[in-house]
C-alpha cells in the first residue's frame, strides 16, 4: 500500500513505514505554486498527481484528500512524513531557510487572497445598505430641525401645520414664499419679511433634504431586491425590511444560520435579557421580530407563543437561505398565517384561581367513612378569615380604661402615696380620684415614690450578670500598658 499527500512544496509518496518512494516538487514561484496546490485539492486528479501515480506503477494507492477513483485516509503516513520533515524536504529542493520562510509567507498570502475573493459578499451589501439608511435617517432629522428653525423666522405657522419632515421640505423647495396653508391667513403671520437672497439659501437647503429622502427610497428598493436574491425564504415570511434588520444585527447569513430559534426570538433585546439575568425585570419575549406584522396583530396574551413560532420558522428559513436549499418560503408563511389565525380565534384565558366547590363529594371509598367536618380542616380552597388580613397598627395606643371590662375594676397606680405604699384606688373613686391624689403630691414625694418602686421591682437577668462582672467592658489599651510596665 502506497500513500500520497499534498504540501506547499509538492506531492510526496511513501509506504507504510514512512519511507519516501517518489516526489514531484511544485514551482518556486508562490503564485504558480498556489495554482498547483489548488488543483491538487480538487476531487479530480491533477497533472502532477497523474504523473506521480504513473511513476509508482500501481493502483494500490491511498490519497490524503478525497479523490474520485482512489480511497482516502487522513492523516496517512505520507502526510505525517511531509509535515514532520518539511524544512528537510525544502533543503532538498535547494531552498535556504530564509528563502523558504519568505516563500511560505507569500504562498499563504496568495491563499488568503483567493479565499477572500471567493467569499460571497451579498449579505455584506445588505448590511451596509441598512447601515446607510440608519445614517441617512439621523442626518435627515438633524437637517430638518435646522430647516424648521431657519424657516420659522419667515413663516413660523408652516412649521406648526406641516409635521411631516418630507412634506415640509417639499413645500419650501416648491413654493418658498408664504401661501395659504391649512386655513392660515398670510396677513396674520408673526414672521419677519426676509430678502429673496436669504430665502433662496433656505430653498437650496430644503432641496438637499428632499434629495436625501429620494435616496432613502432608492436604498429601500435596492434592499428589497437584494433580499429576494440572498435571503428569499426570510423575505417571504416577514418582508425585506424586517429580514434585512435581523440579518444586519446577526452580522452574516452564516452566523444567522447557526443561531438557534431562541436566540433569533430575542435578537435585539440583549439589554433586557441581561437585566433579567441580574434579577431586574422580566425575561424578554421578543426582540426585533416585535416589529413584524404577526406579533403586532396578535393579542397580548398570545404574543409570546407567536414569537416562538415565528422564531422557529425564521431559523429554518435562514438555514435554507445560507446552505442554498430548496425554496420553502410560501409553505413557512402559510404555517405562520395558520398559527396567527388560531391565536386570533382563540378565546381569552380564564383566571386560573381555584374556587371552592359547593358540595364536598369524596369519590374514594376510603373517605366515605369519615365525616365531612374532618375534611373542612384540610380544605385548601377555604378562604381565609378577613380578620387575619387586618393590618395591626403597632403605634396605636389602646386605652384600657375605656374598655367596658375595666370600668369597675380596681387599678394599681404606678406611683403610690408615701403614706400608703400598697394602696389601691377604690372602686368608687376610680381613675379620677387617683389623678387628684397624684396632683396633691409634691415633686419630692413623687421622686421618693419612684425610687421606692424601682427598688421593689424584680431585678432583670442582665442586672444579675452585671453584678457577676461578665459584661464589664475590658479596656485593652490599659492592659497593654500594664504589660509594658511589667517588662
Amino acid at each position: 500500500m502506497y500513500y500520497i499527500t499534498t504540501s506547499p512544496l509538492g506531492l510526496f509518496a511513501t509506504d507504510d513505514k514512512k519511507n519516501e518512494l517518489a516526489h514531484i516538487y511544485f514551482s518556486k514561484d508562490p503564485k504558480t505554486a498556489k495554482k498547483q496546490y489548488h488543483d491538487s485539492l480538487k476531487p479530480e486528479l491533477s497533472g502532477e498527481e497523474t504523473q506521480l501515480t504513473k511513476n509508482l506503477k500501481t493502483k494500490d494507492i491511498t490519497f490524503e484528500i478525497k479523490k474520485d477513483e482512489y480511497p482516502h485516509q487522513f492523516p496517512n503516513p505520507a502526510g505525517e512524513y511531509a509535515r514532520a520533515s518539511l524544512f528537510h524536504l525544502a533543503s532538498k529542493n535547494k531552498f535556504t531557510p530564509p528563502d523558504f520562510s519568505t516563500f511560505l509567507y507569500s504562498f499563504n498570502f496568495e491563499l488568503t487572497k483567493d479565499t477572500m475573493q471567493s467569499q460571497s459578499v451579498n449579505d455584506k451589501l445588505i448590511i451596509q445598505a441598512v447601515s446607510a439608511i440608519d445614517d441617512l435617517d439621523k442626518t435627515i432629522n438633524v437637517m430638518c430641525m435646522r430647516l424648521r428653525e431657519w424657516y420659522s423666522l419667515y413663516f413660523p405657522e408652516a412649521s406648526e401645520k406641516l409635521k411631516d419632515n418630507e412634506r415640509f421640505a417639499k413645500y419650501i423647495s416648491d413654493t418658498l414664499y408664504r401661501t395659504e396653508l391649512n386655513n392660515i391667513d398670510i396677513e396674520e403671520t408673526i414672521g419677519t419679511d426676509l430678502k429673496p437672497a436669504d430665502l433662496e439659501e433656505q430653498k437650496q437647503f430644503a432641496n438637499t433634504i428632499h434629495t436625501l429622502f429620494a435616496e432613502r427610497k432608492n436604498l429601500e428598493k435596492y434592499i428589497e431586491k437584494k433580499c429576494k436574491e440572498v435571503i428569499p425564504n426570510m423575505t417571504a415570511i416577514i418582508g425585506a425590511e424586517q429580514a434585512s434588520r435581523i440579518l444586519a444585527h446577526a452580522g452574516s447569513t452564516e452566523k444567522l444560520a447557526k443561531f438557534p430559534s431562541s436566540t433569533i426570538q430575542i435578537l435585539g433585546a440583549e439589554k433586557a435579557l441581561f437585566r433579567y439575568l441580574h434579577n431586574v425585570g422580566t425575561s424578554p419575549k421578543h426582540g426585533l421580530i416585535f416589529n413584524t406584522s404577526y406579533i403586532q396583530r396578535a393579542p397580548k396574551d398570545a404574543r409570546g407563543k407567536i414569537a416562538r413560532i415565528l422564531a422557529s420558522k425564521l431559523s429554518i428559513a435562514s438555514k435554507i437561505d445560507h446552505y442554498k436549499g430548496d425554496y420553502a418560503g410560501a409553505r413557512l408563511k402559510e404555517d405562520m398565517d395558520k398559527a396567527l389565525n388560531q391565536a386570533l380565534s382563540a378565546k381569552p384565558k380564564k383566571d386560573r384561581k381555584q374556587t371552592k366547590p359547593k358540595h364536598f363529594t369524596p369519590n374514594n371509598d376510603h373517605f366515605k367513612s369519615q365525616k365531612e367536618s374532618d375534611f373542612k380542616k384540610h380544605d385548601r380552597f377555604k378562604s381565609p378569615k378577613k380578620d387575619s388580613f387586618k393590618k395591626q397598627d403597632r403605634f396605636k395606643k389602646e386605652d384600657k380604661f375605656k374598655n367596658k371590662k375595666h370600668k369597675n375594676r380596681a387599678i394599681t397606680p404606678k406611683f403610690s402615696s408615701p403614706g400608703n405604699k400598697e394602696s389601691t384606688i377604690p372602686k368608687s373613686g376610680g381613675f379620677e380620684q387617683y389623678l387628684e391624689d397624684r396632683s396633691n403630691q409634691t415633686a419630692k414625694e413623687r421622686t421618693k415614690t419612684t425610687a421606692e418602686n424601682q427598688s421593689q421591682r424584680k431585678p432583670k437577668r442582665r442586672d444579675q450578670f452585671k453584678k457577676e462582672g461578665s459584661f464589664k467592658k475590658q479596656d485593652k489599651f490599659k492592659k497593654h500598658i500594664k504589660k509594658k510596665h511589667r517588662h
